[in-house]
């Protein structure tokens, strides 16, 4: 039989790493309670300090860090099978 399957070389190994990592943080964000998620975005996606929250959504600093550290724990054991693979991932997809 001479029919080769060329499935590894017709994919992108890395984009499809970085695409199962992605579904998980967002599945794993999606799943925080609402007011945990928003601040754990607006400290990633609008890059606030943990003071430009607590005045924009009028906590303390502390609940800001409490919410962040919330998000953190939450993404960390979503991806703790990836985080082993994380640091060889360079080495991998060269």
């Amino acid at each position: 039989m001479t029919t080769r399957i060329n499935t590894l070389e017709a994919c992108n190994p890395e984009m499809i790493f970085s695409n199962e990592v992605k579904e998980i943080i967002d599945r794993t964000l999606s799943d925080l309670p609402e007011k945990t998620r928003q601040i754990f975005l607006l400290s990633r996606n609008e890059d606030l300090s943990h003071k430009e929250i607590a005045e924009r959504i009028t906590l303390s600093t502390k609940a800001i860090e409490f919410h962040i550290s919330k998000a953190l724990a939450a993404l960390r054991i979503s991806l703790k099978d990836f985080m082993i693979l994380l640091p060889f991932a360079f080495l991998l997809f060269k």
